[in-house]
């Protein structure tokens, strides 16, 4: 059975997130979290406008904020799996591949940055979005 774009994607991430938690230790709180994905995402923004754009880049942003949402205060209990099985089923069943720019999903990942930056009770949500915001632009350029 061949493989779909979202399988390939989903896979590209969690690879991401594998290579991650062999080298690193969890995130400690909201800050760290913020640090590290911040880094990741100007290591993103810095290829798009160098070219040719690296979308490694881009999955290492979804593998850290979902790394980040199951390390701090994990209420939920759920893995970085099952997160984004749910984020991508949900893109499945909703949203149709927009044509957003790569600098238009780094505008709105920096907002969300932003919003967790200021309200860090929010910061599963802002996450959450950043996820969903990443695989959308790597559906694009999934092969």
């Amino acid at each position: 059975m061949s493989k779909t774009k979202m399988d390939k994607v989903r896979e590209q991430i969690l690879e991401q997130v594998r290579q991650a938690r062999a080298i690193h230790p969890p995130m400690i709180s909201i800050d760290h979290s913020w640090g590290v994905i911040k880094e990741e995402l100007e290591e993103f923004f810095d290829s798009v406008r160098n070219r040719p754009v690296d979308y490694v880049e881009l999955a290492q942003v979804a593998a850290c904020c979902l790394m980040a949402m199951v390390d701090i205060k994990n209420y939920t209990n759920l893995s970085e799996v099952m997160i984004l099985n749910e984020i991508s089923s949900e893109i499945d069943r909703n949203q149709p591949v927009s044509d957003v720019s790569c600098h238009e999903t780094y505008t709105v990942i920096s907002r969300c940055m932003g919003v967790v930056l200021y309200t860090q009770g929010e910061f599963r949500n802002m996450y959450y979005s950043i996820v969903r915001h990443c695989i959308v632009q790597l559906l694009k350029w999934a092969i």
